[in-house]
């Protein structure tokens, strides 16, 4: 079969039942190099005929964005312990610290009680981002996740400010991070209660808010992606120049693609 459709395997095996992109699926067999897709689908081919998949249906193909392994995976017990990877030690972020690929940016301070969102500043242009850490092994995972369905987001409907403007990323070295935009007014869960809590918004600032929270969500539901962590603190609020407020959706990563939805066009 070769080394590549094993190497592939690796990934679809890992995600089992979920969407693997074409983008993973790129960085795991050919990592630095540039490859067209028929590279891909030829490759996944060889690895259906090693598992004698003739009808497609333990490999399926999520046309547009990757694919997904259907057959079941059975995990069975090691021996003994797996050696942890380099990847996976967990890690502590510090004030002050510099970033990996990023010499020019300079942490602050953390913007969430569990520390793993940092607000960060450029040397010398003093701008603002987020910086989303996989603090712990498993939260890298969430990370390739929400880099995922970011880049279906902004394939099928371009960049829209009501989903958090994903800048750049860091998979390479530790502390691996998405580079996020910054929202100064924090979250809806943040936000409330400096008016008095809800009973302090009008009923037109009150539905202002729910019918836009309400639009992004169907706009995302229409291409196939399912938030899943629906609440206020993954709502953010930006200022427009007229002062009106602006809800934007953040933290992706525990979202889902609806395959159904794409394979039929929404």
């Amino acid at each position: 079969m070769g080394p590549k459709p094993v190497r592939l395997l690796t990934p679809l095996v890992h995600n089992a039942g979920e969407l693997v992109s074409k983008h993973e699926i790129m960085e795991t067999v050919w990592a630095g190099r540039v490859v067209s897709e028929s590279v891909i689908a030829r490759c996944i081919n060889k690895l259906r005929q090693a598992l004698g998949d003739r009808g497609q249906t333990a490999i399926l193909t999520v046309h547009g964005y990757g694919y997904r392994l259907t057959a079941p995976v059975l995990h069975l017990p090691p021996d003994r312990p797996a050696p942890t990877p380099s990847r996976a030690v967990a890690l502590t972020l510090q004030a002050d610290n510099t970033l990996p690929r990023r010499p020019h940016w300079r942490l602050l301070w953390p913007l969430h009680a569990h520390a793993s969102v940092w607000l960060g500043q450029h040397d010398k242009t003093g701008e603002a981002r987020a910086f989303k850490f996989a603090l712990k092994p498993e939260a890298v995972e969430g990370l390739k996740r929400e880099l995922t369905l970011r880049r279906v987001l902004h394939k099928a409907l371009g960049l829209r400010p009501d989903f958090l403007r994903l800048y750049d990323y860091n998979l390479e070295t530790a502390p691996y991070f998405l580079e996020l935009e910054y929202c100064p007014l924090g979250s809806l869960a943040d936000w409330l209660p400096t008016q008095g809590g809800a009973a302090g918004l009008t009923l037109t600032q009150s539905l202002e808010l729910v019918a836009q929270a309400a639009e992004s969500l169907a706009a995302a539901h229409a291409i196939g992606v399912v938030h899943q962590d629906v609440k206020p603190e993954n709502l953010l609020l930006a200022q427009e120049p007229e002062a009106a407020l602006r809800l934007v959706w953040a933290d992706f990563g525990s979202g889902q693609i609806d395959a159904a939805t794409l394979d039929t066009g929404g």
